[in-house]
């Protein structure tokens, strides 16, 4: 499944010789996700713009990296080329850049991406990245996640092929408890439901969170999919014939404030 499509996006000016370079989107496909990526910026100041979409394809995953000073992780409030949305900021690992998770709605998403340029406004954050281009990478990005769909038998064939449902070994309202709460939407008096969906392989292991459905609290999404895959075990999906498959399941995790 791992495989790598270059597309490359020439300005109008293309036939000059003053013209710029063109600026290549790259889909990855991976086994566990598909993503459209854009290098941005300068050689001094590079951007990384990349858009990951949940296996079922309801929402997408805008990610931003680039180099900037380190601050604490905090969700904060952000407006998307005019859409409403909520942000996850936080360190990358090697604490010189700075990551920027947003989930979208697919309606909001194209909404977002339907100009020239993605125009991201908030607390500390004022980026204007082009998206030259964007319209081929989205249509590759889709059609690698039919192929992923396909694959872990989350189609209309796939789920018709299933005989067993994956099972968890522990009983699911028992991988979170309150002190998982993120610190920042418990302060703040903030919940939510999160759907996500998990990718369960033949060998009984959790390869993959995605969110699925976002909550509207950044955070509470990061945490849902964090603790998932670092507590969940599940027993694989099996076929007609008892063997293991892999596949989808979605869950629902409901966070509150008491």
């Amino acid at each position: 499944m791992n495989a790598l499509l270059l597309l490359t996006a020439v300005s109008a000016q293309a036939s000059s010789s003053a013209s710029p370079q063109p600026q290549r989107w790259t889909v990855d496909y991976g086994e566990t996700s598909c993503t459209a990526s854009r290098q941005l910026g300068s050689a001094d100041k590079p951007i990384l713009l990349a858009f990951r979409p949940s296996v079922p394809g309801s929402t997408i995953r805008i990610m931003v990296l680039r180099e900037a000073p380190w601050r604490p992780t905090r969700h904060l409030p952000l407006q998307v080329s005019g859409v409403p949305a909520t942000g996850l900021r936080f360190a990358a690992t090697d604490r010189a850049k700075q990551l920027l998770w947003i989930n979208l709605d697919r309606a909001k998403f194209d909404r977002a991406t339907s100009g020239p340029t993605l125009r991201l406004t908030g607390e500390g954050i004022d980026l204007d990245l082009p998206l030259q281009g964007v319209a081929a990478a989205v249509k590759a990005m889709d059609m690698c996640n039919a192929d992923l769909r396909g694959y872990w038998n989350a189609d209309e064939a796939g789920r018709a092929s299933i005989e067993t449902r994956p099972k968890p070994l522990k009983p699911i309202e028992r991988l979170i408890s309150h002190e998982d709460y993120p610190d920042q939407a418990m302060s703040e008096g903030k919940g939510g439901t999160t759907q996500v969906a998990l990718l369960i392989d033949e060998k009984d292991t959790l390869r993959d969170c995605l969110v699925e459905t976002h909550s509207g609290v950044a955070s509470i999404d990061a945490q849902t999919c964090t603790i998932i895959m670092q507590r969940g075990k599940f027993a694989s999906a099996r076929d007609k014939a008892g063997k293991p498959v892999k596949s989808l399941v979605s869950l629902r995790f409901g966070w509150r404030v008491e």
